[in-house]
């Protein structure tokens, strides 16, 4: 985030959320939800990616907005992979 433009620092976490949802559509994404919910379990959305007529994948984000030096640790990712177990298998973390 240190090179990104203080505009996009200054966003609320809803707010990157919905830029995510949308990066995600411009990326290929089908039905891509955020779900907005606090005790969601650290997942922030899901999406379905259409790999070809016969084969999707329901895939869960997460979004992680920093400043300063803050970054995506590994238990981040261990926590994220635990709150998608029984869910699907697919996942991104976008920071």
């Amino acid at each position: 985030m240190r090179n990104c433009p203080r505009s996009f620092r200054r966003l609320p976490p809803s707010a990157f959320e919905r830029f995510a949802q949308r990066l995600l559509r411009e990326a290929g994404f089908e039905q891509v939800t955020v779900t907005g919910k606090s005790g969601d379990g650290g997942i922030d959305g899901i999406g379905i990616l259409q790999v070809n007529p016969l084969v999707s994948f329901k895939v869960l984000f997460q979004c992680k907005r920093y400043t300063g030096t803050g970054s995506v640790t590994p238990s981040h990712v261990r926590d994220f992979r635990g709150s998608m177990t029984g869910r699907t298998d697919k996942g991104i973390i976008i920071s």
